[in-house]
């Protein structure tokens, strides 16, 4: 077995196990059809000064580790769900890293940005 399979099998059966770090959201490619995958997320939610009535922002955001094995259709299009609730989060950056089995990618979620408790865009 090469030190790459030996990677890709090691990032299947134990960092993308959903027993342990990983948990399913669903990958929405453009133009393809929906999957649900295995991925590590990191949330992260804060506030920042923006325009908005009470001057500030709630700004969510999010770090997802897949298979490098899923393949990204378009970069700027595709979008995930991450807590089933069928908002959608869009890719912002990352890194496509199939040398070490997984991509890295940071998600924002458009309507996040939100005031006095109440969606500041539109959900996409």
């Amino acid at each position: 077995m090469t030190l790459a399979k030996q990677m890709q099998d090691d990032v299947d059966k134990v960092y993308l196990n959903t027993n342990e770090h990983a948990e399913s959201i669903i990958h929405h490619p453009a133009g393809g059809s929906q999957a649900t995958i295995k991925a590590i997320v990191e949330r992260q939610s804060y506030y920042m000064e923006a325009p908005s009535p009470d001057g500030l922002s709630h700004i969510l955001r999010a770090i997802i580790w897949i298979s490098a094995s899923v393949k990204i259709s378009n970069y700027r299009k595709d979008t995930f769900e991450l807590d089933g609730d069928g908002k959608k989060w869009a890719i912002e950056g990352g890194a496509l890293l199939d040398t070490s089995g997984m991509h890295r990618l940071d998600l924002f979620r458009p309507a996040s940005v939100v005031r006095s408790g109440e969606d500041y865009y539109k959900v996409v």
